[in-house]
């Protein structure tokens, strides 16, 4: 049997100095206010089991408490209901805070409802099973976390995915939840189910810090699937755990210089009647071209478009536009 950390007398104490501090607080248990303690009332009591119980004209409830943590504008209490073993989560906070975690809670709930429609687009032969995002104190699970199993026949995988409107830090720690998360699904499906591993999903492009620790984890012990989703399109793409590092490579488009060179010579001499079309010699493909500055003798006459530092004339601006302009319509940037 769980017992209370927390003592009548000193929880007394604790909701006193709270609703002194906060006199408009709300009580709210699984995402829904239940009272305004503005207008409820509360009593504490209980010998060797710490209870509180809260009612107004609507409604009343009575908890046990077993522990109390106070936070910035919150007070969370770990409570018991009776005939139930598992303990769940009690706040008391700010309106203003309350609104502030409903958003919180809005996102959570939207992001388990397309961790599912992913699932059964991407898998349509498996099952979901035991999804949720409620706290679980006992086994350390953090509603911050969407977690589901995904069986098929006797094989199953552990499934845990954070949202994007969660901190860094909590995507991070996604890893080390999802292990306590299969670990707890290992125990309670033994004989029944096989967990072969975790698939794990990250918001995209934040799910570096996880593949590298993912990198270093032993694979004989379980398979390890790290996603990054794309909340948008709801699709997902796998991350390959070996491929990390501080390198990173990609394809850059090719460009058929001669064709640009001939193009964009026109378009250029078109846009500036006076000014002199120059291919450096070599096959360089850089276009020169010639500014009218006043002290025309502080320059030279010929000026790569990378090297068009002044903008006191209308000529130079308007070939800095250009060297932009083709630079994102063609890719030839770098030929500029």
């Amino acid at each position: 049997m769980l017992t209370s950390a927390i003592t009548t007398e000193a929880l007394a104490r604790v909701l006193e100095a709270f609703l002194i501090e906060t006199p408009q607080a709300v009580l709210i248990e699984n995402g829904e206010v239940l009272f305004n303690f503005a207008t409820a009332r509360y009593s504490v009591s209980g010998e060797g089991k710490c209870v509180l119980h809260v009612w107004s004209e609507a409604r009343n409830i009575v908890r046990r408490v077993l522990d109390a943590e106070r936070r910035p504008n919150w007070l969370r209490l770990s409570v018991l209901r009776f005939g139930q073993s598992q303990p769940e989560l009690l706040e008391i906070g700010s309106d203003g805070s309350h609104r502030s975690a409903a958003s919180q809670r809005a996102a959570r709930v939207q992001f388990q409802r397309l961790l599912i429609r992913m699932l059964e687009r991407e898998y349509p032969s498996a099952k979901i099973e035991s999804i949720s995002s409620k706290a679980d104190l006992e086994h350390s699970f953090s509603p911050v976390y969407t977690r589901a199993v995904l069986r098929s026949g006797q094989s199953a995988f552990a499934v845990l995915g954070v949202n994007a409107e969660e901190v860094q830090a909590a995507i991070d720690a996604s890893l080390t939840f999802g292990i306590l998360w299969m670990d707890h699904q290992r125990q309670q499906l033994a004989g029944r189910s096989h967990i072969e591993g975790l698939k794990l999903f990250v918001p995209y492009g934040q799910g570096e810090i996880v593949r590298q620790r993912i990198a270093h984890l032993d694979r004989h012990a379980a398979k390890w699937q790290l996603y990054e989703m794309n909340d948008r399109a709801e699709s997902c793409d796998e991350l390959d755990d070996r491929d990390h590092g501080n390198l990173a490579t990609r394809l850059e488009r090719a460009v058929d210089e001669s064709a640009v060179r001939e193009r964009f010579a026109n378009c250029l001499l078109a846009a500036q009647p006076h000014t002199g079309k120059h291919l450096l010699s070599n096959g360089a493909s850089v276009l020169g071209i010639h500014v009218d500055f006043a002290v025309e003798q502080r320059c030279p006459e010929y000026l790569r478009a990378a090297e068009l530092l002044p903008m006191n004339c209308a000529q130079t601006r308007r070939a800095h536009q250009l060297r932009h302009q083709l630079a994102e319509d063609d890719g030839f940037g770098e030929c500029l």
